[in-house]
């Protein structure tokens, strides 16, 4: 009972402070990051998390991504192997034309390497550089850090939607079973 009258008794104080606190989440909502990488959620001590440091300490941690392009010629591929390395991120590009492995039937496979990891923002930035430096070509992506860049491009994309959706039912539903106005306002307030 004491709590409460406490509240009641200074509520707008409460009101300008809970509100000032939305409106600074509200501007901090885009510094909010997402972690990709699952291996973050590990303790130090575990020790496949040990293994996964010394890695990293003794190799890097490197982005990795495979890239085919349909009908292309030797001496394109060189120039193409030649301009991937050039882009921001990358680290370096394996291209060897006489290996059947990397050159067949016309077509070319490019191992490209990243300065970082698969989760990292500028990894996934060379990612889309790689797309729009090879616009004229049909080409073939795999590897983890498309994967991470594709999960990380998706989800962006698809919050907005669901939120588009799902706060109108959420409304509707507090509309139809609450007894006070209020409610469904303070909701949007929350949400928003």
């Amino acid at each position: 009972g004491d709590i409460m009258r406490f509240i009641l008794s200074f509520r707008y104080v409460f009101f300008v402070l809970f509100f000032s606190l939305f409106v600074v989440c509200s501007f901090l909502i885009p510094q909010v990051n997402i972690n990709y990488d699952a291996s973050k959620y590990l303790d130090d001590d575990i020790p496949s998390k040990q293994a996964m440091l010394v890695l990293e300490e003794e190799f890097g941690l490197f982005g990795y991504l495979e890239c085919m392009i349909e009908a292309i010629s030797v001496s394109d591929a060189n120039a193409v192997q030649l301009s991937l390395s050039q882009i921001e991120g990358v680290a370096f590009v394996e291209f060897f034309e006489n290996d059947a492995n990397f050159y067949q039937n016309q077509n070319a496979l490019f191992k490209i390497y990243f300065e970082t990891s698969n989760y990292d923002a500028q990894t996934h930035d060379a990612i889309q550089s790689i797309r729009d430096a090879l616009p004229d070509y049909t080409i073939y992506m795999k590897g983890e850090s498309l994967s991470s860049s594709e999960y990380s491009r998706v989800l962006e994309k698809e919050i907005i939607r669901i939120l588009i959706v799902l706060i109108p039912i959420v409304l509707i539903i507090l509309i139809i079973t609450t007894t006070s106005w209020f409610e469904p306002a303070l909701f949007t307030l929350v949400v928003l």
